[in-house]
């Protein structure tokens, strides 16, 4: 029977489980629904594990699962971690290991070849990983209650703030609101009440797409919207790589669908960082979160000898 590790990659708006092989080839991957630990931490801790499940039972008469990383967005808001990675390890009978999401993207930026880099994860949420020597630093992802700035929901938050404002000062909508409005069958700005308190974190945070298409037409409230988001990724940064007193040439990342998709937000964010930072290089590939669970697991395999 060959080994194998297996990796999951748990966010705010999906699950991701991934077999591979020790020499990184993909055997099989699945998606679930919510893995977050920031909100209904017992459902999407359902969530996680049938998605693990729908792998591990798939391939377990021809592999062994030898390794299990789990990078899980609001690691840091749940109180029972430890319960949590022990009841993994007896259901799958392997090595388990949890860590946050933004840890295991950082891996997939580093992989085995560097000591040395950061991560700026901005996907429904944002957090910054920075890891200098082993030594490891987060800035940010505080969660979308106290923070989770330059991510998807603040950005559909601060549209809707904006609405907000509008009403309550008495000004006529503006273009964006109106677009917002529209698009979620609203009669009138009060109705957003029910919106917001009715809807998941990951419901709201897909109003950042919209967003996104209102900047590409020129709108731009949304355009100012994006460029304010990018900006609060690179002070993420610029603090990461000041708490790890890290080199001129640092390696940094960028992972999310945020950073990734929205050239407005991408390219405030690149520029900033330049202006922050003496010689950073940008690593531009979009390689996907989840191989850092793959990189993360190798690294200890190998210390352990596999």
């Amino acid at each position: 029977m060959k080994n194998c590790i297996i990796g999951v990659d748990a966010g705010g708006t999906k699950t991701l489980v991934t077999a591979f092989t020790l020499n990184r080839e993909e055997i099989l991957s699945k998606e679930g629904l919510s893995g977050t630990l920031a909100e209904n931490q017992e459902q999407n801790k359902k969530h996680i594990v049938s998605t693990i499940d729908d792998v591990y039972e798939t391939i377990k008469k021809d592999y062994n699962c030898v390794y299990m990383q789990l990078g899980i967005s609001g690691l840091g808001a749940y109180n029972d971690v430890h319960q949590f990675q022990e009841e993994l390890v007896n259901r799958y009978d392997t090595t388990v290991k949890l860590a946050n999401d933004a840890e295991l993207a950082l891996y997939s930026i580093i992989k085995d070849q560097h000591d040395e880099g950061i991560l700026i994860l901005a996907g429904t949420g944002s957090a910054c990983f920075g890891i200098k020597n082993q030594q490891v630093s987060l800035v940010g992802g505080w969660g979308h209650l106290l923070g989770d700035e330059g991510g998807a929901y603040h950005v559909a938050i601060q549209a809707l703030r904006q609405i907000i404002d509008e009403e309550d000062n008495n000004r006529p909508h503006s273009e964006l609101s109106t677009v917002i409005l529209n698009h979620l069958e609203l009669d009138t700005s009060f109705d957003l009440k029910k919106y917001v308190y009715n809807n998941e974190k990951s419901t709201i945070a897909k109003l950042s797409k919209l967003i996104s298409i209102q900047a590409e037409q020129g709108n731009s409230a949304a355009v100012k919207l994006l460029e304010e988001a990018g900006n609060d990724l690179a002070n993420f940064v610029y603090k990461t790589h000041k708490k790890l007193d890290m080199g001129k040439d640092v390696l940094i990342g960028m992972r999310g669908s945020l950073i990734q998709k929205s050239s407005h937000a991408k390219h405030s964010f690149t520029n900033y960082v330049k202006h922050l930072l003496p010689n950073p290089q940008l690593v531009t590939d979009d390689i996907q979160p989840i191989i850092g669970a793959y990189y993360m697991a190798k690294r200890q395999l190998d210390e352990g000898g596999f």
